[in-house]
């Protein structure tokens, strides 16, 4: 763990480690999932339900987190490696973008200006996503959801369907539509793979180049 005054990052070792011992040999595919959004928009509990299918309370935070979880969907041993990019304050270092399948923007649904939120995430990812890239917006905290809230949540779903953004209503606390939304997700991956966007592991055709690795977006931060 790495820590400064206003950043660190962490490795959910636990898990990964869980894996590395249960998993004694390769997946069919490995699926890269990149999360970035508002601090406390729900993250870290988005990642937790998913991978452990618990909801544990997580003080807001502004650093990078990585969890691993391996399913079987359509008949494929599938790993997920779910990133956890740093806060939009930072914008997103250079090579976390880099391969990535998905990338998520994690929004408060129950926030007064979601769409705000989705704007910065959007500015945050600028062109460092390669064209092949699945777009999709976790909304989360859909049981905290007032009669006030739905017109700015039908507006956002409204918006992500203009810019061919999936939408995905959540709740980490209850575990509502978490496992049906990555679900969904690794879907559309695989369905990418079965058009040959991608090879039948998930991995590039055409790679691009690497950028500068986040060991030197750290170092640039502090």
């Amino acid at each position: 763990m790495i820590h400064s005054p206003s950043l660190f990052i962490s490795i959910n070792t636990t898990s990964t480690m869980s894996w590395l011992f249960s998993s004694p040999r390769n997946p069919d595919i490995t699926i890269k999932i990149a999360t970035l959004g508002d601090p406390g928009a729900g993250r870290q509990h988005l990642a937790m339900r998913f991978t452990a299918g618990v909801f544990r309370p997580f003080p807001p935070y502004i650093g990078s987190d990585y969890r691993v979880k391996r399913v079987t969907q359509r008949g494929k041993d599938v790993m997920i490696e779910l990133v956890h990019c740093f806060s939009l304050r930072f914008g997103v270092p250079p090579d976390v973008l880099w391969n990535t399948h998905v990338v998520l923007f994690v929004i408060d649904l129950s926030s007064s200006h979601p769409l705000d939120s989705l704007q910065r995430c959007i500015d945050a990812v600028g062109d460092g996503a390669q064209e092949e890239t699945i777009m999709a917006v976790a909304g989360t905290k859909r049981d905290a959801l007032t009669e006030e809230n739905m017109e700015n949540v039908l507006r956002l779903e409204s918006v992500c369907n203009e810019k061919g953004i999936l939408f995905f209503s959540t709740s980490a606390k209850t575990g509502d539509n978490v496992d049906e939304m990555f679900g969904s997700l690794i879907d559309a991956v695989i369905d990418k793979i079965d058009s040959q966007i991608w090879l039948g592991d998930g991995s590039w055709i055409n790679p691009p180049p690497r950028p500068p690795s986040l060991i030197w977006s750290v170092c640039h931060l502090l």
